[in-house]
């Protein structure tokens, strides 16, 4: 009987004592959190899409308003073909959430210029990941972003204008 104790109490405490040394501080989360959005950022401003596509894991899903990206190859071939029209800026981390230790939850707000036909055009939006631990570093498993849209004119800043409309067609 005491053999069972022991044994239970060994796989007790080697089961407990990782778990408690893997615990993640909210300061240790903020920093690898920046840390990565800062490494998203080096990569990206370089245009270096497998850099970039580094930082997600192999099965990763990146959720775009044109629909969703599987895998860690197809992620790099889309940030290569965005890279040829979009010049990013570097992108901010508004907040890191741990979800137990092994998962991260990072948001944050992006902004770039696109070349479009009538020229450049600054863009901007917001990004959300789910990042997990693998081993001793975190990777992206899925990242959801959107694009924000310019403010519509009202009367209320739009003086003498007109309301919930672009172009703004006035009649005198």
């Amino acid at each position: 009987m005491l053999r069972s104790f022991t044994i239970i109490a060994v796989l007790t405490t080697r089961l407990v004592v990782p778990a408690v040394a893997q615990h993640v501080s909210d300061q240790d989360a903020w920093s690898s959190g920046q840390s990565m959005a800062q490494a998203f950022s080096k990569a990206s401003q370089a245009k270096d899409a497998a850099g970039v596509a580094a930082l997600y894991s192999e099965e990763a899903v990146y959720v775009t308003p044109d629909g969703p990206v599987f895998g860690r190859a197809a992620i790099q071939r889309h940030f290569a073909e965005d890279f040829k029209f979009f010049t990013p800026e570097p992108a901010k981390l508004d907040r890191v959430a741990m979800i137990g230790d092994t998962v991260r939850l990072r948001t944050g707000s992006w902004s770039g210029v696109v070349q479009g036909p009538n020229g450049p055009m600054r863009v901007k939006g917001y990004w959300g990941t789910t990042d997990v631990r693998d081993g001793d570093t975190w990777k992206i498993r899925m990242e959801t972003f959107n694009m924000t849209m310019p403010r519509h004119r009202t009367r209320e800043n739009n003086a003498g204008g007109c309301r919930n409309v672009p172009p703004c067609h006035r009649t005198a």
